[in-house]
């Protein structure tokens, strides 16, 4: 028999503490919720593990891809669920991967496992490949015994989000290719093709009009600080990464991202998109809401959401509801969100009321990507043509009046 502290809120929103001995979380999760209460909060005495660790990543030549993860997890679940041995399934996994880094940690893992520690915890010494969500559910299946399926789960999650970048990526990837190529164009035009006419301009003796020598000026300053071009295409990324390292500097970034027209709305639908997958996902598993909404404020990736979210936790802990806290921010969560999530808690179905949020919110992203792509791509196009008959124009008018000048004078 294991001992629990617990946190809880009764029916007419009273709330109040103490302990629990069961034979597992699971047991302790139901004996609380026999007795018609809202479990809060629920920690194994003794033996809690921290689960705030950060997320997907690591070194430049030590990275795990969230792909490869998702497949890792998806073949792990399989073999665990035909009922091979967890240090077998995670040796052979190790010599099926073609990322070396990610083959040596799940052997560290095996020997781990092997040593008598649980999974979750030797994955937790790897907090930038194995996420705070992963060790989470780990954790949570480790005690009620059903490791197959939230393998499944943590899979199924980490396939989603892998799925929701690629759906981002593909939409912004062609206007960037051709925002790359208009500024490479215009950039050779102007530092290898405009100062030959100086030459040809000076020779003629001709008058610039002003829009021809202001071209030309560009032309020259290029040529001459043309080391200036690849400075500030890798100077701005670095700027911004420097101010985003600091908390006033991440917090004014990321409220200027929600406020950008178009983007902003965009941002705040992947940030619900995510969220509602994550949450789901945790209290589907049977981990407690405070330790759910700790992981859901890591997964926001936004300052501002993130604020939110300790706000809304803050709130729960008191003994308040979840979806109340959140109307304090109605820019950040849409009357929807909270509406559905009222619903859930008063129905108890609160993980089924986050996937229908998510699955909306997956919807709306898909049909904003693909409406915002099939704008850029003429807008980026004709400002691409723009800028190049401007150049050309600029460089023909001295010719025209040079040819007039000489048709004058026969």
């Amino acid at each position: 028999m294991t001992t629990f502290s617990f946190s809880v809120r009764d029916a007419v929103g009273g709330t109040s503490a103490g302990t629990v001995t069961a034979e597992s979380r699971i047991d302790a999760l139901n004996s609380l919720r026999g007795r018609g209460l809202f479990v809060i909060d629920l920690i194994e005495q003794g033996t809690e593990v921290s689960v705030r660790t950060p997320g997907f990543g690591g070194g430049f030549f030590q990275r795990v891809r969230m792909d490869e993860l998702a497949v890792f997890f998806k073949m792990l679940a399989a073999m665990v669920g035909a009922g091979i041995p967890i240090t077998r399934s995670l040796t052979t996994l190790s010599k099926q991967q073609h990322n070396a880094f990610l083959s040596r940690l799940l052997l560290t893992v095996k020997n781990d496992v092997s040593s008598g520690k649980p999974l979750s915890q030797s994955m937790a010494k790897y907090p930038r490949v194995f996420n705070s969500m992963v060790i989470a559910l780990l954790l949570a299946a480790e005690e009620t015994g059903t490791l197959d399926t939230t393998l499944e789960q943590i899979a199924a999650s980490l396939e989603a989000e892998v799925a929701l970048r690629h759906q981002i990526s593909a939409g912004t990837r062609y206007p960037l290719i051709v925002t790359v190529a208009a500024v490479l164009v215009v950039t050779f035009v102007l530092i290898f093709v405009v100062p030959q006419f100086q030459e040809i301009f000076k020779s003629l003796g001709a008058t610039l009009p002003l829009m021809t020598q202001i071209v030309l000026d560009v032309a020259i300053f290029l040529k001459r600080f043309w080391f200036l071009v690849p400075a500030v295409i890798i100077g701005f990324p670095w700027l911004g990464m420097l101010v985003n390292s600091t908390p006033g500097g991440r917090m004014s970034m990321d409220q200027v991202k929600l406020r950008l027209p178009v983007f902003g709305d965009l941002s705040k639908k992947i940030i619900l998109a995510r969220m509602s997958r994550v949450f789901s996902t945790m209290l589907s598993s049977g981990v407690p809401i405070l330790k759910s909404l700790s992981i859901v404020e890591q997964t926001a990736l936004n300052a501002v959401y993130e604020n939110a979210f300790a706000a809304t936790r803050n709130a729960v802990r008191e003994g308040r509801n979840l979806s109340g806290p959140m109307e304090r921010f109605p820019s950040l969560f849409p009357p929807m969100v909270i509406a559905m999530i009222a619903v859930g808690e008063e129905s108890g179905t609160l993980d089924h009321m986050l996937i229908k949020i998510n699955h909306f919110y997956t919807v709306e992203i898909e049909t904003m990507v693909t409406k915002l792509t099939a704008l850029i791509e003429p807008v980026l196009i004709g400002a691409l043509g723009v800028i190049i008959g401007l150049v050309v124009i600029s460089l023909w008018m001295p010719l025209f009046k040079v040819i007039q000048l000489i048709q004058q004078m026969k």
